[in-house]
């Protein structure tokens, strides 16, 4: 331990025996933060095939209501697991908003088509290009800001109906 860093190194056997180790170093008195490089080393009679892959997921992700797991396309290639979680988790917040707006008859929803928004830059229309993995919105306008925040405005002017240069004239 160095000011207060434990440095964990080594292998084990499982990925709950991994956990287990950064959680009891956690617990020892005067440890302030855990460095895990522990390598988890499964047995050989663990391995699975990409099927056996398939099915301890959908396993695993049907014990949480909130994922329509009958929804779901998981595919397995070598080892490494693909579904579009995030998008159907997106979908089925909006389509929750939705009944909510129905539901108490005095609210409208309104779609507004989110493409492109992160790359249209709010402050003058630009398109900048940006891989997904780029946060911040740089343009050469002067208009600097997180991506995000960036697509909100954009989304926010396509849901009031009006061009960019509309909405910061008022």
């Amino acid at each position: 331990m160095q000011d207060g860093v434990v440095s964990l190194k080594g292998w084990v056997d499982s990925y709950a025996q991994k956990i287990a180790a950064e959680d009891a170093a956690r617990r020892v008195r005067g440890v302030k933060d855990v460095n895990n490089e522990l390598e988890v080393r499964l047995p050989e009679t663990a391995t699975r095939n990409d099927d056996d892959l398939v099915k301890a997921l959908i396993n695993t992700l049907s014990l949480d209501p909130a994922i329509p797991v009958d929804r779901l396309e998981i595919t397995v290639s070598k080892g490494k697991a693909e579904y579009p979680f995030q998008r159907l988790e997106a979908e089925w917040v909006i389509i929750l908003c939705e009944y909510k707006a129905e539901n108490a008859g005095t609210v409208q929803v309104l779609k507004v088509d989110p493409k492109y928004t992160s790359q249209i830059c709010s402050g003058c229309g630009t398109v900048v290009k940006k891989e997904l993995s780029e946060r911040w919105h740089s343009c050469e306008c002067g208009c600097e800001l997180d991506q995000d925040h960036n697509a909100a405005i954009n989304i926010k002017c396509r849901w009031l109906g009006r061009s960019l240069q509309d909405a910061q004239a008022s």
